[in-house]
């Protein structure tokens, strides 16, 4: 460490001419007893540093496996697993559908060539060249069948559909920094981009990528990366903008950029795992170039205010109604048949009480579904401290997760959010009341549209559109449709505006009230219509390339035949809005049996013990799991019902023959037919007491009565039976009544099995014109009648029609029900043995 002098020094510190040893280390002259004291500072900075090594190896060797990026490890395990999992379920659909088209298409030929060889067969005139001709077809069907075997698997690179993922340091150490433990920076500068994709899966990690082979590109590869970011919002401000319509390359917006799109498009599929769109290049998604990041996150919060401004990516739920007659059937009946649907789902659900526990349960589901996002979450919590009803308009307008799950579960029937969301329902439509506007209103509404909707406005006669969500628009015109004309046309979407006039003075009008006082952009004119609200439309005008005007006028119920049509159909399914039952009535009579199973379960989980409604339940769940084709399950429900009646009620209560009459049904369905009928007759000597002979329910006790006839080959009883009931129905309904296209189809049905066929095709036709009108198209009677048409058909040998009833009947039963229901398993052995006959 030191050396003596021998040339006399002063002292480092005293300054005195005794200075014996000169520092090795700093070359500093000391005395001797200030060269001791040195010496010791040093070895007590070397011990210093030996023990604070020691800690540091001490903690090292503590130091455990990052639990952070292990969860992040799991997770992407546990999505990859999901991802597999739904690619592989799709890809066994795809090779059902493939392997049944392509079994189609060659039966089909195979089919015509039976045909041909038939007619040849009976017309006796076969020349060599048709005999030449058809075994060429034989090889080629072969050939044809051979291919079958030939469908192949192909594993594609598609990044965007899953990612592997890898460990590695952000920053690895160099040599030159162990030794000096010192920080580099480097200025880089990073070329960001705001992006556009319809493809919602991207992975942040690789945004944060630096490719080598395009470090001598225009377009340098350190990309912009979430965790570069101080802005809590930009992950969720990015995904969003990954779903928006991309643009065309060389479109308006596009700059034209030539030359550099192909190196943007490697670009874009390196970083991000963007491919090509058919017939569109990768590069239609780049909205702009940016290279400093605070401008970047400015471009993206902006382009993400605009649309939330805008409630752009609000996706609308519009029903359509005409009264006029068309030859579309699907159109008359289908839309109609919606439209009037949902008017009385949206009825019953403004109507119904919200239970106490709704807000927490639904704070409760959304920090779980928000759990990983910690700016959605914050929102979450926020509305559990601070929601009261009078500021429920400020939350919708807010555009949070309320707006967006609320607006959904309308959408798409989602009956366990619509129930936990009825309290926010009800302070939305409670404040809206309290200031509905007193003054007319002409507003705008900026509406990206399905292309086949807009056809359906522009081809058919549609007078009213009804809105099954609340509905925002604003005052500016201008602003509207500057806003629309920013954006890129796609090749499925329309812009539209929806151009409003309102007059709250007429009569029985729906509220719509101006709640920019109460918004949470107060800056901004905004009316809110009523969830449910019909409007009359006037015209529709293209006014400008890209944009439609569609003219709407808000309807009262005075201005229109609907509020008739659809008191009919309330009151044809004893319908109350009041009866927390009846939202389940209606989804079982639009075919939502699950759901409807769904909402009965939960009205029955959250009733208390002894309330009235409870043995309502009870039958509602056994009418539809015995829909379903589940019998067992379905007599259970019903037996509880009838034991609850039994012990509430006197024995001769209507409603104790309504559970007789039930259980009575699923016995006939499970082919039990003395149980059934015992049953039925129960039920019909308590309604006959109570009621008089021409009763409804009497009558169709008659008619159910009459089926067990006809399964038991009593075909002259059936007859009567079913006559009976027809008599007590044309005298209560009207002539397009279900309930007369029921009585129609028995009486076929007894003149099928008695051989005269004729007649049966008669009465099924004349069942099917009722249902045609009374029905949705994808209801089980129609099914169940067009099955009957086929087989009488199949009776006569004209097989070509037999199998074209039967796949129309099919077709329905496949929508409504899975593949083990015993309907469906019916249906395809039929179908199996018509094919043969061919």
């Amino acid at each position: 460490m030191a050396t003596a002098n021998k040339t006399p020094k002063f002292c480092h510190r005293c300054g005195k001419d005794q200075s014996k040893h000169t520092c090795d280390g700093c070359q500093l002259p000391f005395c001797m007893k200030h060269w001791t004291e040195h010496q010791q500072e040093f070895n007590q900075a070397i011990d210093n540093i030996s023990e604070q090594n020691h800690s540091l190896r001490q903690e090292l060797s503590q130091r455990g496996i990052d639990k952070t990026l292990l969860a992040q490890i799991n997770k992407w395990e546990k999505e990859s697993i999901e991802k597999i999992r739904s690619i592989a379920e799709q890809a066994r659909i795809d090779l059902k559908n493939l392997t049944e088209e392509s079994k189609n298409q060659l039966m089909e030929m195979i089919d015509k060539l039976s045909r041909e060889l038939r007619t040849s067969k009976e017309d006796d005139q076969c020349r060599k060249h048709d005999v030449d001709r058809w075994t060429k077809q034989i090889e080629e069907f072969k050939k044809e069948l051979h291919t079958l075997s030939r469908i192949q698997l192909i594993q594609e690179d598609d990044p965007t559909t899953f990612r592997l993922i890898k460990i590695k340091s952000s920053e690895k150490m160099t040599s030159s920094q162990m030794d000096s433990f010192s920080t580099t920076s480097r200025e880089k500068k990073s070329t960001n981009m705001i992006l556009s994709s319809k493809s919602p899966s991207v992975d942040p990690t690789a945004l944060n990528k630096c490719e080598s082979s395009f470090q001598s590109n225009f377009y340098p590869s350190l990309t912009f990366g979430f965790n570069q970011s101080n802005n809590q919002n930009i992950q969720q401000l990015f995904e969003h903008l990954m779903r928006l319509d991309p643009m065309d390359k060389n479109g308006p917006m596009s700059g034209r950029c030539g030359p550099q799109t192909d190196q943007m498009e490697k670009f874009l599929f390196q970083t991000f795992g963007f491919k090509n769109i058919s017939g569109k290049d990768i590069v239609q998604g780049v909205k702009g170039i940016i290279v400093r990041r605070n401008e970047l996150i400015q471009r993206i919060q902006a382009d993400y205010n605009q649309r939330q401004f805008h409630n752009l990516d609000e996706i609308l739920s519009i029903n359509f109604f005409h009264s006029e007659k068309t030859d579309e059937k699907l159109l008359s009946t289908n839309l109609n048949a919606d439209f009037i649907y949902s008017q009385m789902l949206i009825d019953c659900l403004i109507c119904m009480q919200s239970s106490s526990n709704d807000k927490n349960e639904l704070i409760t589901l959304c920090k779980q579904q928000y759990k990983n996002n910690p700016n959605e979450l914050s929102i979450v919590e926020e509305f559990e401290k601070d929601y009261l009803c009078e500021r429920s308009l400020w939350w919708y307008t807010r555009h949070s997760f309320l707006y967006r799950l609320m607006n959904k579960a309308i959408r798409v029937y989602n009956i366990n959010l619509l129930l936990l969301f009825r309290f926010f329902i009800r302070d939305i439509r409670q404040q809206v009341i309290k200031n509905k506007s007193l003054s007319p209103f002409h507003v705008y509404r900026a509406q990206l549209m399905v292309k086949e909707e807009l056809e359906l406005l522009t081809k058919f006669s549609v007078e009213f559109i009804s809105i099954n969500s609340f509905l925002l628009a604003t005052s500016n015109y201008e602003q509207t449709q500057n806003f629309l004309s920013s954006l890129t046309s796609s090749d499925n979407m329309e812009k539209v505006i929806f151009d409003i006039t309102a007059n709250p003075q007429r009569d029985d009008i729906k509220p719509f009230s101006n709640v920019t006082p109460f918004s949470y952009f107060q800056h901004k004119e905004e009316i809110l219509f009523m969830i449910g609200s019909i409007f009359r439309l006037v015209r529709i005008d293209r006014v400008s390339d890209d944009i439609w005007n569609i003219k709407l006028i808000l309807c009262s119920n005075n201005d229109h035949p609907l509020q008739s049509f659809i008191q009919e159909k309330k009151t044809e399914l004893d319908i109350v809005d009041t009866d927390p039952l009846s939202f389940g009535f209606i989804l079982e009579h639009m075919g939502k049996l699950n759901d409807a199973e769904k909402y009965y379960c939960y009205i029955l989980n959250h009733l208390p013990k002894d309330h009235e409604n409870i043995t309502r339940c009870y039958h509602a769940l056994g009418e539809v799991t015995q829909k379903k084709g589940d019998y067992n399950l379905s007599l259970k429900w019903y037996n509880k019902s009838l034991e609850n009646d039994m012990q509430t009620m006197k024995i001769d209560d209507p409603n104790i023959a309504t559970s007789y009459n039930s259980i009575a049904v699923v016995y006939s369905k499970k082919g039990d037919y003395t149980l059934a009928l015992e049953s039925y007759k129960k039920a019909l000597e308590i309604w006959k007491k109570k009621f008089d002979e021409n009763h409804p329910d009497v009558a169709m006790c008659y008619n159910n009565i009459g089926i067990i006839y006809q399964e038991e080959k009593k075909y002259s009883d059936a007859l009567e039976y079913y006559h009976k009931a027809w008599n007590i129905r044309q005298q209560y309904f009207p002539v397009e009544h279900s309930s007369l296209g029921e009585s129609h189809a028995c009486i076929g049905n007894v003149h099928y099995h008695l051989g005269r066929y004729d007649m049966a095709l008669e009465h099924y036709r004349l069942s099917l014109e009722i249902f045609e009108k009374s029905l949705l198209p994808h209801h089980p009677d129609i099914a169940m009648l067009l099955r009957n048409v086929g087989l009488v058909y199949q009776a006569k040998s004209e097989f070509q029609l037999a199998l074209f009833y039967m796949k129309k009947a099919a077709t329905i039963y496949r929508h409504l029900f899975s593949a083990t229901h015993p309907d469906v398993i019916q249906i395809e052995k039929i179908i199996c043995h018509i094919s043969s006959k061919l």
